[in-house]
């Protein structure tokens, strides 16, 4: 909450909703990101990971 508006705590159900339905957006993020991240072979694929994301928050 900030001091101006009484408004709940942030969600991430818009940012998974626009990694599932932004097909390019999660390779576009992924590519900028392993140039600084832990080595390729430690991370899920992409298809692994938008299956995780839409398995968790389907329990919401």
């Amino acid at each position: 909450m900030n001091r101006f508006s009484p408004c709940p705590p942030a969600s991430a159900l818009p940012f998974v909703g626009h990694l599932l339905s932004q097909k390019s957006y999660l390779d576009t993020l992924r590519a900028h990101c392993a140039k600084r991240a832990c080595p390729a072979g430690k991370l899920p694929k992409n298809d692994q990971l938008l299956e995780r994301l839409q398995e968790e928050t389907q329990v919401v």
